[in-house]
């Protein structure tokens, strides 16, 4: 009923000329113009695929963020990663870890980039990224805001940066960036000291135990958010580099693939939502598609 035909529609049962009303009576006397049922069912078909088209992409990316996670806890938390057999086990003080390896602290091969962008210059990016856009317990990114709304506490960001919500971190919402853009000062915008390391940094920040680390050290009652120099000093196992990298080598197409959906998402969302009103108003005929329906 938003459309110009609808528009007209209601204005054709409104009363009054000074203050227009329209009345339950009126409404009740709307003859609404309606495809024929065997034409709406086809409508319906054709937004479904694309809807269809979205949720095989959201499983797809559940399989793969499991296949990260479960490849993450067999190498660095069960030590059984290539090799493993001929590596000896040493004391440290987290237990036992595999000779050559060590135990270190995030902040070791990490850091937190922070670049602050004023409102003025809000212009030159394209994407804005607040907190509340970060998807829960997921690396798939889902939606962003109009840069238009980016008003305070500006910060950069840039592609493959990992994005972690530092404010009510127990939410668990950390992505790997799939373009630049602004975030807020909520945020965090860490960037690994080596970029072998960025995998294997990704996926320790996503593990649950890091997520309680950061909700333990948080402060703050009704808004606890995490520091970053504090969280910035939780224990960790590092690995010997050639690990590192294997892993790296085997995560970061996976991670590619995921930060890829996102945009066929966002296509296929702005697709499905364009062709709505004219598959509605019949600009765009599907009578003499071929799509079955009940009565075909």
């Amino acid at each position: 009923m938003d459309s110009n035909g609808g528009k007209e529609l209601i204005k054709s049962v409104t009363i009054g000329s000074s203050q227009a009303a329209l009345t339950i009576d009126g409404m009740k006397g709307l003859e609404i113009p309606c495809p024929k049922v065997n034409i709406q069912r086809k409508i319906v078909s054709i937004l479904s695929a694309y809807d269809n088209l979205i949720e095989n992409n959201n499983r797809r990316i559940a399989i793969l963020e499991e296949m990260a996670q479960r490849l993450y806890r067999e190498w660095f938390v069960h030590f059984r990663f290539p090799g493993h057999e001929s590596v000896n086990m040493v004391e440290s003080e987290l237990g036992l870890i595999p000779e050559g390896w060590k135990v270190g602290y995030l902040s070791d091969i990490s850091e937190n980039y922070r670049k602050s962008v004023k409102k003025s210059d809000r212009e030159k990016y394209n994407h804005y990224l607040p907190i509340d856009c970060l998807p829960r317990k997921s690396l798939m990114l889902n939606e962003v805001k109009p840069i238009e709304e980016a008003e305070s506490s500006l910060m950069e960001f840039c592609e493959n940066d990992i994005i972690m919500g530092a404010m009510r971190v127990y939410f668990h919402k950390i992505i790997c960036a799939p373009f630049n853009g602004l975030t807020r000062s909520t945020c965090f915008v860490i960037r690994p000291k080596k970029d072998t390391y960025h995998s294997y940094l990704l996926m320790t920040i996503f593990q649950e135990g890091s997520i309680e680390y950061a909700n333990t050290i948080s402060v703050g009652a009704t808004m606890p958010y995490v520091i970053w120099d504090t969280f910035s000093n939780m224990k960790i196992v590092i690995p010997h580099e050639n690990i590192v990298k294997k892993y790296h080598d085997i995560i970061s197409p996976i991670i590619s693939e995921i930060n890829g959906v996102y945009f066929k998402n966002t296509n296929l969302r702005k697709t499905r939502d364009l062709l709505l009103p004219p598959l509605i108003s019949g600009d765009i005929d599907v009578s003499d598609l071929p799509i079955p329906t009940e009565e075909d």
